[in-house]
């Protein structure tokens, strides 16, 4: 399987020869990037075996992204695996070490806050959004890359009614691929300008190492919109938008720190308590981690199509842990939300 996001290439795959099948990827890679093996080997890692499993829980769970705990990262999961399947590569054992790592996330998701993040943060970005240019349904906005952070922002600007929604990435064949699974349109990368100049929200998710968003670029769109303001959001680490910016005449540009800030100024225990709760959060993460990861190995290796009713029951209740933590409902309400979680799932299988 081969899970492909803004902030990460990776390949899953079981083999009988673990460091023949690295050797096999790093050399298929190279040749679909016309790159030398040995480049992609000294850029590259790998794990095997229980490490690589712990990985991929971890990856599944948020542990691994830029925003701790993002949720998009289940989706492009669920979407590697599809096509996987769908090109006939992916078999049981995959799908049993998969069903192992949603599981495993659904506990960290049920069992502890560290899901809340990223979803505050990016309540606080509609609030400062809202405080610039109040009414987001006849507001445009822009997606720079195809960070895991930035598509969730994104994907919570479009449930929340903005007009509009475009997406710009070097890739234009990513760039449609991400509009898909948004529901937006793009533009190709040699517009970034007017595609600048014509979004009152920008949410910069490149994730380089180098600035995507200059100030002379922002300068130049501010004054095609006579100063009116554009909020830009940095959801990148290290820092996509040039700190040049936050200075100029009409140009609101927070990054994620700023924005937790946010967050924490409307919470209690200020943010020196909301680190702490964090860290304490994430070590319990990885607590329900290495618990997950201890069951899948006791179990049957690669699986199969016969789940051990251990595990069966463990993914239910890791489910109903989830339909409970999504808030107060009525006992209709959360039955009828646990009926169709569990078939999903089994579904899935």
């Amino acid at each position: 399987m081969v899970l492909a996001t803004g902030e990460r290439l990776e390949v899953v795959a079981l083999a009988d020869d673990p460091p023949a099948a690295v050797a096999a990827v790093t050399e298929a890679l190279a040749q679909e990037t016309g790159t030398l093996a040995a480049d992609i080997g000294a850029q590259s890692f790998h794990y095997l075996g229980a490490e690589a499993a712990r990985h991929l829980f971890a990856v599944a769970a948020g542990l691994d992204s830029q925003g701790l705990g993002e949720p998009q990262i289940l989706d492009q999961i669920e979407d590697g695996h599809r096509r996987a399947a769908d090109a006939g590569i992916a078999g049981p054992g995959l799908a049993a070490l998969l069903r192992a790592a949603d599981v495993a996330a659904a506990r960290v998701r049920a069992e502890t806050a560290l899901t809340e993040q990223p979803v505050s943060i990016a309540a606080s970005a509609l609030l400062v959004a809202r405080d610039v240019h109040g009414a987001l349904d006849r507001r445009g906005g822009l997606l720079i890359g195809l960070g895991e952070m930035g598509e969730f922002m994104a994907a919570e600007l479009i449930e929340a009614g903005i007009g509009n929604l475009v997406v710009a990435h070097p890739s234009a064949a990513r760039a449609a691929a991400a509009a898909r699974r948004l529901g937006c349109h793009f533009r190709p990368w040699d517009e970034l300008g007017d595609a600048l100049a014509g979004a009152d929200i920008v949410v910069a998710a490149m994730g380089t190492g180098r600035y995507t968003v200059t100030a002379a670029q922002v300068e130049a769109a501010l004054k095609r919109r006579r100063r009116e303001a554009i909020f830009l959001i940095d959801a990148a680490v290290p820092g996509d938008v040039d700190p040049a910016v936050a200075p100029l005449d009409g140009a609101y540009l927070y990054d994620l720190e700023d924005l937790e800030r946010v967050a924490l100024a409307g919470a209690a225990g200020g943010a020196a308590g909301g680190e702490a709760d964090r860290a304490a959060e994430t070590a319990a993460a990885w607590r329900i981690l290495d618990q997950e990861l201890a069951a899948f190995l006791r179990g049957p290796g690669e699986g199969g199509d016969d789940i051990p009713s251990e595990a069966r029951r463990r993914r239910f209740e890791a489910a109903r842990a989830e339909v409970l933590a999504e808030g107060p409902a009525s006992a209709e309400d959360a039955t009828r939300r646990l009926i169709e979680r569990l078939l999903r799932d089994s579904e899935n299988d």
